[in-house]
Parts: C-alpha cells; sequence; structure tokens
C-alpha cells in the first residue's frame, strides 16, 4: 500500500495513546452513516482497536469515525483487518492508555498550577503597584498641602502687616498672630486651595499715641500649580 499525506494525517487524528492501530485502505464512491450523514469519495485507512474510531480522507476533508456509525458491513470489513489479541494484550493495552491519560491529567495539573500561580503573582504584584501609588498620591497631596499652608501664613502675615484696609485707625503693625486650619481644595478647580485662619495684631495708633491690639477671621485662596511657587488669588476678611 502506498503510504500518503493523508494516510498520515489520519494516524495522527487517532489516539495516539492506543496500542493497536490497524492500516488498509478501502475506497466508497458514497457511503451513508447511520447518523445521517453521507460521504461521497471517502477511503478509510485506520482503525484504532481501544477507541474504535476509523480514519479517513472524503475528498479533502480528513475525518475521524466511530466505526458504529459506519455501515455494518463496512464496519464488519474493517475489524476483520484487526488481528486478534490475547487478553493480555487487551490488559496491556488499557494499561497504556491509563498510565498515558494520567500522566496527561498530571500534565494538566501542572499547567493549571503554573497559570494560577502566574496569575496570582501578577495580582499580587498590580495590588503591591496600586498600594504604592497611592501611597506616593498621599505624599504628595500631604506635601502640597504642607506648601500650601506655608505658603497661606506668609502671605496673611504680610497682608494683615503692609496691606489690610488702609483706611483704619491701624497704624505701624509691630506683631502679628496667624492660626491656620488645614487647607481645602477646591472643588471643580485644578490647584486651587482654601485655607481659613485667624490673625492677631499689635499695632500702634495713627497718632502714635496707643497701642491697640485686633483680631479678625479671614480666608486665603491660594493657586498651588506643580512647578512653581505657590499664588495668591484673593484674601476674605470676615470680621
Amino acid at each position: 500500500m502506498k503510504t500518503s499525506i493523508w494516510y498520515l494525517l489520519a494516524l495522527g487524528l487517532l489516539s495516539s495513546a492506543s496500542a493497536m492501530l490497524v492500516d488498509f485502505s478501502f475506497p466508497y464512491d458514497r457511503v451513508d452513516l447511520k447518523n445521517g450523514k453521507r460521504l461521497e469519495k471517502v477511503t478509510f485507512y485506520t482503525y484504532d482497536t481501544l477507541s474504535e474510531r476509523v480514519g479517513a480522507v472524503a475528498g479533502k476533508t480528513l475525518l475521524t469515525l466511530r466505526l458504529n456509525d459506519l455501515p455494518n458491513e463496512i464496519a464488519a470489513r474493517i475489524k476483520a483487518e484487526a488481528p486478534v489479541q490475547t487478553k493480555e494484550e487487551i490488559e496491556a493495552e488499557k494499561k497504556q492508555v491509563a498510565d498515558r491519560h494520567e500522566a496527561a491529567m498530571r500534565r494538566a495539573q501542572a499547567e493549571e498550577e503554573r497559570a494560577l500561580a502566574e496569575a496570582t503573582a501578577d495580582r499580587d504584584a498590580r495590588r503591591k503597584l496600586d498600594v504604592k501609588r497611592a501611597e506616593l498620591a498621599i505624599v504628595k497631596e500631604d506635601s502640597v498641602e504642607s506648601t500650601v499652608a506655608a505658603a497661606a501664613r506668609e502671605m496673611a502675615t504680610h497682608y494683615f502687616t503692609y496691606e489690610a484696609d488702609p483706611h483704619s485707625s491701624t497704624g505701624y503693625v509691630f506683631d502679628s498672630s496667624v492660626l491656620l486650619e488645614d487647607p481645602e481644595a477646591v472643588p471643580g478647580w485644578t490647584n486651587r486651595w482654601r485655607v481659613r485662619g485667624k490673625v492677631g495684631v499689635q499695632y500702634l495708633t495713627r497718632n502714635g499715641e496707643s497701642v491697640g491690639r485686633s483680631s479678625k477671621e479671614f480666608e486665603v485662596l491660594i493657586d498651588a500649580p506643580p512647578k512653581g511657587k505657590p499664588k495668591l488669588v484673593d484674601v476674605t476678611v470676615s470680621r
């Protein structure tokens, strides 16, 4: 019998674990299978005695078929090609299949465990990265808040010392104290911060004859861009 590429491929489609593969060449113009399908220009090439599957080529299409799906006369012809096996040979064949099946299961389990380990490692790595990013974001925000608070204190001190209400009775301010609340980000306005506080000043009156004291609540708006120094936007004095 001439060996063809179709024959070799048909061998590959059958159970590689089988210990008994029978080869032959039975061509038919038309075969009606028991499952209702019809094959045209089909040649049966191989038979696996353990799985009872038959390798065939219909036209240029490779097929593997169950022996029980073939017409009885074709199935009987194919089975007649298989040598009679002893009980020991049949048991040995079954053991071989079972051993290879067990080995395949072990490989599949090992692959599943490897994939699970990789997925777990990847998930842990992403979680650690997310935690690191969150920590960096907190550190960055804390740094910005500290910068804004320091700028607010400096700006408020300067404002109430040199610029506040030139028409009041306050003259020369010789001492001041600024108490600040924590900076708050202004919603919907990138890099804009609000800082509330209270300022106390001691000053000489404009005629220079007495010392005065005053205390005021205020709010400053500050822009704190990622680069550059914070800038004062507005000062609002409550009272």
